[in-house]
């Protein structure tokens, strides 16, 4: 177990160790802890959590440090770095024994050779394990196999009370749910046992171009439920602009299309849904599927890919500030809210993907995650970044133009029934909490008078009440 100090030790390893742990990636909300735990165990976190109760102070656990509105921030308490905790082994039974603070990369780059995988992948595998548990997790399988969290077939996790526990669904079982989604607001998550199954050796990806959103959804949902072979099932929305389809397409022409039938004055922005399969499936080799499908005649491109490059992310965007935000559209309301919403962001410079994801909620498991009511659900995901070459006046006049743009789309989901997927840069407060959980915030509540009595966990949430009113 390694411990730093903000005031006290001034070496170079203490100060890098507490100004990371005073930052996310989302550069919106700042705050250094008194100190930073490196734990060996959970037995470490016990003890800091009996102190914590003791002396008063809160504690947030920190991944990878990919949250974008300080989730993973203890000012003035502590911040425990999971990444000490990152041990890989592959199980008997096609299973994977990881430590939280290993991310994806590491646990595919063990279990890819064996011809394995997890069921569901983050679009981005830097993610951490017990992080993406820990908000639920959606990838490009998620329509197929529901939230990420649900390959957890056990967690170890170290309550609020300071008990180590073992969860699954026979043992602590009301737990084992609450963690999943649950933003760590009842134990942090140490270990999980993640379930496997066959990988593809290779894959194919088709990408596929829409003028109209309602065409795109219709297919979307087609494709999610009734497509057996299909691996991964996403969708991008981007401007109607020739560099965007000469990067997504290749040059107009080349494929047999043209730009033509898509006039920007009448479709300003497009949509590009990406159906992948196994190399070898006969949906890949034929593509015979596409003929049931409404995209533009000829707007399509194939792409396949190795096992070694299932395993690459994208680089990460190393702008100075990320408000991003997610959210959980309804099907019955999401043509109206997808096109609003494309004319209410700056989609020529958005800095970042505006990614839509698939969601069948009866294929989810039982979890904290809330999900809104409707039998099919599109998660719209806009990963913003703020322009690094803005003077810091101007950077900060985007920043909050951005912030209030995310909370007008929130208040428009809500509208219609939607709901935020909490991971963005909404920073919602208890109300919100209230709201957004309705019918399941009763038990909530009592899941953390029991597990964590004294709301010292995951201040960064901003869920209930801080740790210090729970002592009065």
């Amino acid at each position: 177990m390694s411990i730093y100090f903000s005031d006290t030790d001034c070496k170079a390893e203490s100060i890098e160790a507490i100004a990371d742990a005073s930052r996310d990636y989302g550069g919106i909300e700042f705050g250094a802890p008194r100190s930073v735990l490196r734990p060996e165990s959970a037995g470490d976190l016990a003890v800091l959590i009996a102190a914590a109760r003791r002396e008063g102070f809160a504690v947030a656990a920190r991944g990878r440090g990919h949250s974008v509105r300080g989730q993973s921030l203890a000012p003035g308490g502590v911040v425990v770095d999971m990444r000490s905790l990152a041990k890989v082994e592959l199980c008997a039974g096609n299973a994977l024994d990881v430590g939280a603070g290993a991310d994806w990369a590491s646990a595919l780059s063990h279990v890819l050779p064996c011809g394995l995988w997890p069921p569901v992948l983050p679009n981005y595998l830097g993610l951490s394990i017990g992080g993406t548990v820990s908000v639920g997790g959606i990838g490009e399988a998620t329509f197929r196999h529901g939230f990420i969290s649900g390959a957890a077939s056990s967690l170890e996790a170290v309550t609020g009370c300071g008990e180590v526990l073992i969860c699954s669904a026979d043992q602590n079982p009301e737990l084992f749910a609450a963690l999943q989604g649950g933003l760590g607001q009842f134990a942090m998550i140490t270990r999980a046992r993640i379930s496997l199954v066959p990988a593809p050796s290779r894959l194919r990806s088709f990408h596929l171009l829409y003028a109209e959103v309602e065409e795109f959804l219709e297919d979307f949902e087609r494709l999610a439920r009734s497509d057996s072979e299909l691996r991964g099932l996403r969708g991008l929305a981007i401007p109607n602009r020739g560099d965007y389809l000469a990067f997504f397409l290749g040059p107009a022409g080349s494929s047999g299309w043209s730009p033509r039938g898509v006039p920007p004055h009448r479709f300003p922005h497009l949509f590009l849904m990406t159906a992948t399969y196994g190399g070898d499936e006969p949906a890949a080799i034929s593509g015979g599927f596409l003929s049931d499908l409404q995209y533009i005649p000829g707007a399509s491109r194939t792409e396949e890919l190795s096992g070694e490059e299932i395993a690459l992310s994208p680089p990460v965007n190393r702008a100075p500030a990320h408000p991003w935000v997610d959210l959980l559209i309804p099907r019955r309301g999401a043509a109206p809210f997808l096109r609003d919403a494309m004319a209410l962001l700056p989609m020529d410079d958005i800095g970042g993907p505006v990614l839509l994801y698939p969601i069948l909620p009866e294929r989810t498991r039982a979890s904290s995650c809330r999900l809104p009511e409707d039998d099919f659900v599109v998660l719209l995901s806009v990963s913003r970044a703020i322009d690094p070459t803005l003077d810091p006046r101007r950077r900060q006049q985007e920043l909050s133009a951005a912030l209030e743009q995310n909370r007008e789309l929130y208040r428009r989901c809500r509208r219609i029934g939607g709901l935020s997927y909490p991971i963005g840069s909404l920073g919602l407060q208890p109300e919100d909490w209230r709201d957004h959980f309705g019918a399941q915030w009763q038990r909530l509540q009592e899941l953390k008078e029991r597990y964590d009595p004294d709301r010292i966990l995951a201040p960064g949430q901003h869920m209930f009440s801080n740790f210090s009113d729970a002592k009065h």
